[in-house]
């Protein structure tokens, strides 16, 4: 499976994107912020969430994303991970 390095231009954004987005975005991830200095690796290592989209573990996921981040958050990791945003319904 794929990784988020692999794709090239989201490799490039992690690599470019400022530290406090990278922290972001490894929350919405992983839902916690580590405090070494390899958020950016294991990012660009993540080739995906292995729960259906049916699932309790979705289910979870959603909430957790629902209750931790703004809209401006989440504009700035769909700015990274090159997808349009739209509203947080969404």
């Amino acid at each position: 499976m794929a990784t988020l390095g692999d794709i090239d231009k989201i490799n490039k954004n992690i690599t470019s994107a400022p530290a406090k987005a990278i922290q972001t975005l490894h929350k919405l991830i992983f839902e916690d912020i580590p405090k070494d200095r390899k958020n950016r690796k294991r990012l660009k290592e993540f080739s995906g969430f292995t729960f259906e989209l049916d699932s309790k573990d979705f289910k979870l996921k959603k909430e957790f994303i629902n209750n931790s981040f703004t809209e401006a958050e989440l504009g700035t990791i769909c700015s990274i991970l090159c997808i349009n945003d739209g509203t947080k319904e969404d």
